[in-house]
């Protein structure tokens, strides 16, 4: 009898033990969630933006530009012993020195200007000059004209009914003095110069003049290059 209470007092202490025991479970790490950590960061940068900044592009500003600068001749605004005064703007459109405008005001005559395709560089103009055009240039009349010259104001050809511009003067020494030329700096592209009545703006060698004769009420416009020769009027 002793030995079967053994065995059946086993028997319990078997299942209580087994019930004790820890369960076992396996599971996957858990990373911890952290706002700042370096991998967040990481994983932010690796990430392409889907809002870029828009590029913001400043317009160029024109260069400031003082007529005075432009002076080549005369003493404009001071009279002289006859109770006159004259001056004479001019300037090249480029580097290039090919294309060469000048600007003249009287106080007892009517103003003009001229731009021109310097002598050295007649060879190559493209734009095509009108069969009316006579190459007639002598150097003794301020009215003659061989198609590379144009003009606003006074002494012009073409148009009767279009006297604000047109074609003017010649290509050669008498209209254009090489010791004017010598004084003559460049406008800058872009750069206005204003000299009253007139306005001439460079863009890439060309020269565009306005003339605003406030006596007539017309305006008169004349554009050279080596490519572009037109003239108009409003």
């Amino acid at each position: 009898m002793n030995r079967c209470i053994g065995v059946i007092l086993v028997v319990p202490l078997l299942l209580v033990l087994a019930a004790c025991a820890p369960t076992h479970h396996v599971s996957l790490p858990t990373k911890p969630h952290s706002s700042g950590s370096a991998n967040d960061a990481a994983s932010a940068s690796a990430v392409p933006s889907t809002s870029a900044k828009p590029i913001v592009t400043t317009p160029a500003v024109p260069p400031k530009i003082n007529a005075p600068d432009y002076l080549i001749n005369g003493t404009p605004n001071v009279p002289d012993a006859n109770g006159e005064w004259f001056g004479e703007w001019a300037f090249f459109t480029d580097s290039t020195k090919r294309v060469w405008c000048e600007l003249s005001v009287f106080s007892g005559d009517g103003p003009g200007a001229n731009c021109y395709i310097v002598p050295g560089a007649k060879g190559q103009a493209t734009y095509a000059i009108p069969a009316s055009i006579q190459n007639n240039c002598d150097s003794q009349d301020s009215i003659d004209t061989d198609g590379y010259g144009l003009g606003l104001g006074l002494d012009l050809q073409g148009d009767p009914a279009n006297p604000e511009s047109g074609w003017a003067g010649c290509s050669t020494d008498y209209f254009m003095p090489p010791a004017d030329l010598a004084k003559s700096k460049v406008l800058p592209d872009g750069a206005t110069l204003a000299v009253d009545p007139f306005t001439c703006t460079v863009a890439s060698g060309v020269a565009t003049c306005v003339f605003n004769d406030t006596y007539d009420g017309k305006t008169g416009t004349i554009t050279l290059g080596l490519k572009v020769a037109t003239f108009s009027q409003t």
